[in-house]
């Protein structure tokens, strides 16, 4: 057989909603930088026949951690620090497996996109310069994400999970296998549902109903 059977699922990691206020500016900033990155690069790819159409399909996988668009977001750790919770980079081709903090981070960045992928599109292709460009029009002008600061951490708030780590070889075989869903004549590829695919990602992927309001409960 081509795919072993699918392990069993076990709990599925959900975003803490509540958690999102906390890290949403440091999110919106890093999925600017993410997104004048994927610009930068698709522009070099496709020159002169560069379509906004190119651009807002890059921006559209920015939080999607089955895709590799969305690396910035599976090597970040989310660390208290005092009053504030804190994105911290794990560093350059670092993995980590999609817990409760990673889906977290992908609220964030789904509640900061989703609603404006194609004025990002626009504007990448039509004003920026820079990744600074991107953040200051995307997190102080476009939206809001970074108009005040955060609230303090409660004094109660549960510690989140610990980072766990990942072999790239791993995370490159769960997308080339998320990938091939649907495709014809993949056969073995087929029997996987993609509940199945995401949970042997580490619950990657973004669904809108994984969402948990209570930190780290069941």
């Amino acid at each position: 057989a081509m795919f072993p059977p699918a392990k069993d699922k076990g709990p599925v990691a959900r975003a803490v909603k509540t958690d999102v206020k906390y890290i949403k500016c440091q999110v919106c900033e890093l999925a600017a930088d993410a997104a004048y990155e994927e610009y930068v690069a698709v522009a070099a790819d496709k020159g002169k026949k560069l379509t906004e159409l190119d651009v807002l399909e890059r921006v559209e996988k920015l939080c999607d951690v089955s895709d590799k668009a969305a690396d910035w977001i599976i090597n970040k750790d989310l660390q208290e620090k005092g009053t504030k919770l804190k994105v911290v980079d794990m560093g350059k081709e670092v993995y980590g497996k999609c817990g409760v903090e990673c889906k977290t981070i992908v609220k964030a960045c789904e509640d900061v996109l989703g609603p404006h992928d194609t004025d990002v599109a626009e504007y990448l292709l039509t004003t920026a310069t820079s990744a600074k460009d991107v953040r200051e029009w995307l997190c102080r002008e476009e939206t809001s994400s970074c108009s005040s600061a955060p609230p303090p951490l409660p004094k109660d708030r549960p510690k989140g999970e610990k980072f766990v780590k990942r072999e790239k070889k791993d995370v490159d075989m769960e997308r080339l296998m998320a990938s091939m869903q649907g495709m014809p004549g993949m056969g073995g590829a087929q029997m996987f549902n993609r509940e199945d695919m995401m949970a042997g990602m580490g619950g990657m992927g973004g669904d809108d109903d994984d969402d948990d309001e209570n930190p780290y409960g069941s």
